[in-house]
């Protein structure tokens, strides 16, 4: 199975379908015109060629693991300092210069702490680490993971699926697709194009996509849904949150919202309907989530001075907000703030006359 990656669109919701495919020489062409000043966008898709549908670079946003203050120390439920300890002089014994070495342990501190890993999972990620798995690959794996209904369990499965295309950028999405034959959630070129005819963004093609993997509705039957004239709320409200009613009756949310009051819902393991807050008839984080969430960040920022990973993590797909963990500036987290953590949609190979 190919994936093919479409990215980025200017005014998305005015665009109307002037073209829709065409093949020559293993080259598919769509051409979208703005119904309001004839601007041509245009995607090509090759047999094997990718390219993304990134708006921008992944915005990191720190979040709010269980913790308690105690004589000036930050304690994280389930969180031992032992496992980064061991983790530590794990890498520190590794062939590698320093600044790689703290690159490692800086990455691994971002995860541990903004996904509020459980001692039992740094443990697990630990022993695959400590059996000589790539350190970046496996934290990858981890991180999408979370965001689906199969458990951490599989991450060598996926590792050795997928390691050899890890240069890819959605290698991830493309192997976990293959293990478990997620065929239904594959697009044509055609029904793309369709969906943007009927009003659907690609903003939200992709975003249907991602929560497709929590593995309840494809992401056909949310855009149908949607096309139909469900809102996003309702749409989703059965599998972001325990309280699905809460969701459902919230004020509209756009499908960018949703989806970063989901990554909040899940790395600090708490029920979306939990984090939001309605105000002025719109949905927002509680001010208690934005304070843990700079306790977390001034906790991971005194763990990167203790194990000497004062370090930006250089690796793209290490999504981190590195600056803020540096300088411990007080973070503030809009909805307009949040950028897809991948803007991916699977398209199925073109055929070749």
């Amino acid at each position: 199975m190919k994936n093919k990656l479409i990215v980025a669109i200017a005014t998305a919701t005015l665009l109307t379908i002037a073209t829709v495919a065409m093949a020559s020489s293993g080259i598919t062409l769509i051409s979208f015109e703005d119904s309001t000043d004839c601007t041509d966008v245009f995607f090509n898709v090759e047999e094997d060629f990718s390219f993304d549908f990134n708006i921008s670079e992944k915005i990191e946003f720190p979040t709010q693991p269980a913790f308690e203050l105690v004589e000036e120390e930050i304690s994280f439920n389930d969180f031992t300092e032992e496992s980064i300890t061991t983790l530590s002089n794990y890498i520190e014994t590794l062939s590698i210069d320093t600044e790689l070495q703290k690159q490692f342990k800086n990455e691994f501190i971002n995860t541990a702490v903004d996904y509020s890993m459980t001692s039992d999972e740094i443990d697990f990620v630990n022993s695959l680490i400590l059996e000589d798995y790539d350190i970046s690959l496996v934290l990858d794996i981890y991180k999408f993971l979370r965001q689906t209904d199969s458990d951490i369990s599989i991450i060598p499965e996926i590792y050795h699926a997928g390691e050899k295309n890890s240069d890819e950028k959605f290698w991830i999405y493309n192997a976990y697709d293959q293990i478990f034959n997620r065929t239904d959630d594959m697009l044509s070129v055609e029904e793309v194009a369709n969906y943007i005819a009927e009003g659907i963004t690609p903003e939200e093609i992709a975003g249907a996509y991602e929560l497709s993997f929590a593995g309840v509705k494809t992401t056909k039957q949310m855009l149908n849904e949607r096309i139909n004239g469900a809102s996003w709320n309702t749409i989703v409200s059965t599998f972001v949150s325990d309280n699905p009613q809460t969701i459902a009756n919230a004020p509209e949310m756009s499908i960018s919202e949703i989806m970063l009051y989901r990554s909040h819902s899940i790395k600090t393991r708490n029920d979306f309907s939990d984090i939001i807050t309605i105000e002025n008839n719109a949905v927002s984080l509680k001010e208690d989530i934005l304070l843990e969430a700079n306790d977390a960040l001034a906790f991971k920022y005194d763990l990167m001075k203790k194990f000497d990973a004062e370090a930006p993590v250089s690796k793209a797909s290490a999504h981190t907000n590195d600056d803020s963990v540096l300088n411990n500036t007080p973070i503030t987290i809009t909805p307009e703030e949040y950028i897809f953590e991948e803007d991916y949609i699977p398209l199925e190979d073109p055929e070749v006359e």
